[in-house]
């Protein structure tokens, strides 16, 4: 029967493993259990017999006390290590892809997620956005921080954009333009003014005569306008 507990303690500890854990035990003992057994005497010790080990200010507990603090350490990290060297057990990813790795397996690159906002603008001024996008993010959750592709004008929302001239055919009508959808604020009779997209160029403007809804390639809908050049256009 043993008095005190310490007399009582297993050094090194047995490891066991069993099937199917998700950690491993790896550790022969921690701070207490390498502490407790530099202060025991080993079998057939004689030199230091006569030594008790004081409360206070005794160098020789403060040396045995660091090496136990190494060994924990030590011991820590051989466990830690261990864990990374099985698929089952590797708690770090990079761990993981070398382990599949050795059988050929090259995971994919992350890939950012992609998508499309809509902005509209107050007032008559033309805005250029060029700088990142942040999302609203739902209570208690952390915002989304979206880079744009390209650096984009908004418009005032009376301006309507020239459709890009993807196929020839959308602009072989002499005196018409392709707007893009279906402009809700564009009647005939009503005087346009063209801006040039180079300022080198002058501006010009023009009569609207009719307008025609009319399919590009693509199915979408757009509308063509006829007009009366008024002053020379780009």
């Amino acid at each position: 029967m043993t008095i005190c507990p310490c007399e009582g303690a297993q050094h090194p500890r047995v490891l066991f493993n069993p099937p199917g854990r998700a950690t491993l035990a790896y550790r022969v003992g921690d701070y207490t259990s390498f502490r407790q057994a530099l202060l025991l005497s080993q079998s057939g010790e004689v030199q230091l017999r006569s030594w008790r080990p004081g409360a206070q200010a005794d160098l020789a507990v403060q040396l045995v006390e660091w090496w136990a603090y190494l060994a924990d350490i030590l011991t820590f990290y051989n466990e830690r290590t261990a864990q990374q060297t099985y698929l089952r057990t590797a708690d770090l990813p990079e761990n993981v892809q070398r382990l599949v790795r050795l059988l050929g397996y090259r995971p994919r690159p992350a890939i950012a997620a992609t998508g499309q906002i809509a902005a509209l603008t107050k007032g008559p001024l033309t805005v250029t956005v060029g700088y990142p996008v942040q999302s609203k993010p739902a209570p208690g959750k952390t915002p989304q921080i979206f880079e744009l592709d390209q650096t984009t004008e908004l418009l005032f929302p009376s301006v309507v954009a020239l459709r890009d001239p993807v196929d020839p055919r959308l602009t072989a009508q002499p005196n018409s333009l392709l707007l893009q959808g279906k402009p809700t604020t564009i009647q005939p009779g009503d005087v346009l003014l063209l801006l040039a997209r180079n300022p080198a160029h002058p501006n010009g403007s023009l009569l609207v005569q009719t307008l025609q809804p009319e399919l590009d390639p693509q199915g979408k809908i757009n509308t063509r306008l006829t007009f009366t050049p008024r002053s020379p256009y780009p």
